[in-house]
């Protein structure tokens, strides 16, 4: 067959540039006429390409809206200049051996809404707020469609008016074709659920009619998620005044009565109230579909302790075997024969364990269970828990009411859709539940920017080639709906709060980076007046009259005051026309300035620059960095001390500062920090008092932080390691005595791996040459749960490379079933010892052929590490999101098995090699092999050969 040529070449640096009549070209069924595209040059009047897009979108005409290629064209196309506009901003000023370059971000993709950069903005603004205003009291979701109001405005001869619908051709159309009508009208479904978000939120501010009835809403934080079906759902944490407590028994009662009187699980009486009954029916009802079992069943059971002490130990055993004797001597006087298909309790047993099962598989806890009233859940219905389950167990008397969500009958009944309202009892986790629906896509991100993160640029133009190809590859691989594409196109925001957020980013001068404010200049001229001014800066430039504004600190200044970008000519800003707040720092909500007149207080900086109050505070988001001394003590003093010129007062003029000066800085302004910290709010007071107390107290030979006594939960979690321990505090933890039910329990050596009687027993058979290597093996494993609980102190343990070699029959295929044991019972004594449990057994058994990974119960070795069958030496390169699978899937890996080593050739046991590597970001490593992960071969070399290939002994790696 003859091959053709490519006719046209590809260009050599390709550049996204719109031309006009392009996309007249690219849909003429959309411009039969050829003309009115984006960048038609006869448009009379010339429109940004953004309000084009929104434009043809909110058309009458639904031909935009119902073509997906063209909505996530314009999407594309708006993220990409979204994307280049953002270069020069990222594009920052850093000093490295007295030369100017530009510091490459892993935050790129903030700009672009929806990647994980933008989520982790929202996150800390909502951490902020938890600072702030302390733990939320209602988390609640709602669905913002309305079938009825969507319907009868696409077709009301079909569906009837919204005053009139027509239910029966409402109800008939099934969930396939309500999909596809929701994807030809993407942009009415966006706008009508933005009406909607608008109605909600002045739904709950309603201050004369309370939404919640007792209490009035304070504070709250939107997040729209998009969910499988592709339609927006609202996750909503509300802040109330005066919220009862969980902590005390009267608090814990009022949750209870608000719960009885807001919520209720009952169906409705059909004929008294038809049209609520439908409702319940429709929105509020929960039928088991393939998304309740989209996971695997998890049921959390309470760890009791089983250990005793060996003396208990056998007075229990005795007693075991004499009771045994006793049931087998008189079997027919101790138990009672029954029919089992008529017995009332093994009936009732067998009702039981279906609906347990049943609450199981589904991912929501439905049915849940009867109850006469509404209680905190109990000690023992605690024993066992499936997913879904909560802390407080809704009153439910009838069979209906198990599969009816809770709701509000009022909620229900204005905004017509479904709804979960939960009192929060962990504020941390209903913050992370929030986040924890970003893609994958989103995750992976981090790892395609991770290479340039951290990178320096000599150009402006190096920088923005790098920063362009990041965020192209942010770009190209995000998946997301019709709908939430249109969403992002139309401009509507994706999450909403009530509280505006200011964040600081405080540096040492050696390691400041500043914005430019225009790439074109003459770098050997660079004045000061080139770069962006930051709050920091513009705090330093306050005036010093009056007294209250001279005192401020820079906390407080973020707090209360923000750029005024007014054009207002009134000249009321001298510093003798100010009212100082009697009131100031006895509250967070008390200004340092008191408002007079219609407008706000404002200051003038001494750059002329005007700066304004807000009429109510702010919350404030900083970095204490875990990893850096000199930038968490600078940090801390910045925060709360008052200045002028932080270098000159807290580092004396030094760009890079001695730590043990810094530390007597410290020390010196002890007393005024902690009276500072004592007027914030009391989250910010904890966690603040923490870090000081930790920092005065710090160790003074390496000054080194551990993190777990000096977080900030404002500090960036993503690579927490949850294994560093207090080494005082372990040692007091292994000491302690623990009593348990009466009886004692001492001298727990949490260090050290005790297997289980089971393992002990499966040991105990073993013949010397197993008994040699499962040793080196314990002992490997020893070591590395010593090193997990104290890095600090215990060197990591080196990876092993070893060679089993054994006939058919010597046991090969037993060892390996000892060693997943082995580490199985490691993961349970290490996730005892970390705040989350290890994600998986750690071990990955691999063989050539399918009958061999099947004779282990693992995988081949093709498919468990992607590699294609061919004859090279080099695996197959991967795409990012394959790439990104792997390492997820292997993440928490601790030993390899490869069994039938005589048939892997040399070829392919390179690429195993190679592709762990490539996995665990080794490949710059000459000296680490297979990514650093211990690895065991099993199998004989007298057997069957490589087929057409090198043996794997034939040259070393």
């Amino acid at each position: 067959m003859k091959s053709f040529r490519r006719l046209i070449s590809c260009a050599a640096n390709p550049i996204w540039e719109i031309e006009p009549y392009l996309e007249e070209k690219s849909y003429p069924w959309l411009y039969p006429e050829g003309k009115g595209g984006e960048a038609d040059p006869e448009r009379p009047l010339q429109i940004s390409i953004r309000d084009y897009y929104k434009q043809r979108l909110k058309s009458s005409d639904n031909r935009w809206q119902k073509d997906p290629t063209w909505i996530f064209r314009a999407l594309n196309l708006l993220q990409r200049q979204d994307l280049c506009r953002s270069v020069n901003y990222h594009a920052k000023k850093k000093y490295q051996h007295g030369k100017l370059c530009y510091q490459i971000y892993p935050d790129i993709g903030m700009v672009i809404r929806g990647s994980s950069a933008f989520w982790e903005k929202a996150r800390r603004h909502l951490r902020a707020m938890y600072a702030t205003l302390g733990k939320p009291f209602i988390f609640l979701s709602i669905n913002l469609q309305d079938d009825v109001e969507f319907l009868t405005n696409i077709d009301p001869d079909k569906f009837g008016s919204t005053n009139n619908p027509n239910f029966q051709a409402i109800d008939s159309l099934s969930d396939d074709e309500y999909l596809m009508l929701v994807n030809q009208n993407a942009a009415l479904v966006a706008r009508m659920c933005k009406r909607r978000i608008a109605a909600f939120e002045e739904y709950i501010n309603d201050k004369k009619y309370p939404f919640l009835i007792d209490y009035v809403v304070s504070h709250y934080f939107f997040k729209i998620e998009f969910q499988r079906d592709g339609l927006p759902h609202l996750h909503t944490l509300l802040w109330v005044e005066n919220p009862p407590s969980t902590e005390t028994t009267e608090g814990r009662q009022a949750i209870l009565n608000f719960v009885d009187k807001f919520l209720t699980t009952e169906l409705p009486d059909p004929n008294a109230e038809p049209h609520l009954y439908k409702l319940v029916r429709k929105k509020q009802w929960h039928a088991h579909t393939f998304t309740c079992s989209k996971n695997k069943p998890i049921i959390r059971r309470r760890r009791e302790r089983k250990q005793l002490t060996s003396e208990l130990n056998d007075k229990t055993q005795d007693n075991l075997h004499h009771m045994y004797s006793i049931n087998r001597s008189n079997e027919e006087e101790i138990y009672e024969k029954v029919d089992p298909e008529n017995d009332p309790d093994l009936l009732r047993m067998k009702v039981e364990r279906r609906e347990f099962f049943e609450r199981a598989r589904c991912r929501f806890g439905k049915p849940d269970p009867l109850a006469a009233n509404t209680h905190f859940r109990t000690h023992n219905e605690s024993r066992i828990l499936t997913r879904g389950d909560r802390d407080i167990i809704m009153k439910r008397t009838t069979e209906e009411s198990r599969r009816i969500v809770p709701y509000n009958i009022n909620l229900l009944k204005t905004f017509k859709c479904n709804h979960d309202v939960q009192i929060v009892t962990d504020p941390w986790a209903a913050a992370e539940y929030l986040f924890s629906y970003i893609s994958k896509e989103a995750h992976m991100e981090k790892d395609l920017v991770q290479k340039l993160a951290g990178c320096t640029c000599s150009t402006v133009e190096e920088a923005r080639k790098v920063l362009l190809k990041a965020g192209n590859a942010v770009l190209s691989h995000r998946q997301i709906g019709k709908v939430e594409a249109v969403w992002l196109i139309l401009g509507i925001p994706l999450y909403r709060c009530s509280m505006a957020t200011t964040h600081l980013y405080i540096s040492l001068p050696s390691y400041e980076d500043r914005i430019l404010k225009n790439v074109n200049f003459n770098i050997d001229c660079i004045t000061e007046d080139d770069f962006v001014t930051t709050i920091i800066h513009r705090y330093s430039q306050r005036p010093s009259i009056p007294e209250v504004i001279n005192n401020l600190t820079l906390f407080e200044f973020a707090v209360w005051f923000s750029t005024d970008y007014s054009d207002s000519t009134h000249e009321d800003d001298q510093n003798d026309s100010f009212t100082i707040n009697p009131l100031w720092r006895s509250s967070y909500d008390e200004p340092p300035l008191l408002k007079m007149s219609r407008r706000l207080p404002r200051i003038k900086l001494a750059s002329d620059q005007k700066m304004r109050q807000h009429e109510n505070p702010k919350c404030v988001t900083f970095t204490c960095l875990h990893d850096d001394t000199a930038q968490c003590i600078y940090s801390i003093l910045c925060l709360n001390i008052p200045f002028r010129d932080a270098v000159q007062e807290f580092l004396g003029g030094q760009q890079e500062p001695q730590l043990f000066d810094l530390h007597q800085v410290l020390l010196k302004h002890k007393m005024q920090i902690s009276a500072q910290i004592l007027t914030l709010p009391e989250t910010y007071r904890i966690q603040l008092k923490n870090v000081l107390d930790h920092l005065i107290n710090i160790d003074k030979q390496n000054y080194r932080i551990n993190h777990r006594e000096s977080y900030i939960f404002t500090n960036p979690t993503e690579n927490e390691d949850d294994t560093i321990y207090n080494s005082s505090k372990q040692t007091n933890l292994e000491q302690s005595l623990v009593y348990k039910e009466g009886n004692l329990f001492e001298n727990i050596d949490t260090t050290t791996l005790i297997p289980s009687q089971a393992l002990i027993a499966i040991r105990n058979t073993e013949n010397a040459q197993q008994k040699y290597l499962l040793g080196l093996i314990q002992a490997y494993l020893d070591h590395s749960l010593k090193y997990s609980r104290r890095p600090s102190h215990v060197a990591k343990p080196k990876p092993f490379h070893i060679v089993v070699n054994g006939l058919a029959g010597s046991g090969k295929s037993y060892v390996i079933s000892i060693i997943e044991k082995m580490l199985h019972e490691y993961c349970i004594s290490e996730s005892a010892g970390v705040s989350r449990p290890h994600k998986n057994f750690g071990l990955l058994k691999m063989a050539h052929t399918g009958k061999a990974a099947l004779n282990i119960h693992g995988s081949t070795i093709h498919s468990a590490l992607e590699i294609c069958p061919d004859g090279s030496s080099s695996p197959n390169k991967l795409n990012s999101y394959k790439l990104h699978t792997l390492r997820n899937r292997l993440n928490g890996l601790i030993m390899i098995i490869i069994d039938e080593i005589s048939l892997v050739s040399h070829a392919l046991f390179q690429k195993i090699n190679k592709r762990l590597n490539e996995i665990f970001r080794t490949s710059d490593k000459s000296d680490v092999y297979f990514g650093g992960i211990p690895i065991i071969v099993f199998g004989d070399m007298a057997q069957i050969e490589p087929v057409a290939a090198k043996q794997v002994f034939y040259r070393p790696l």
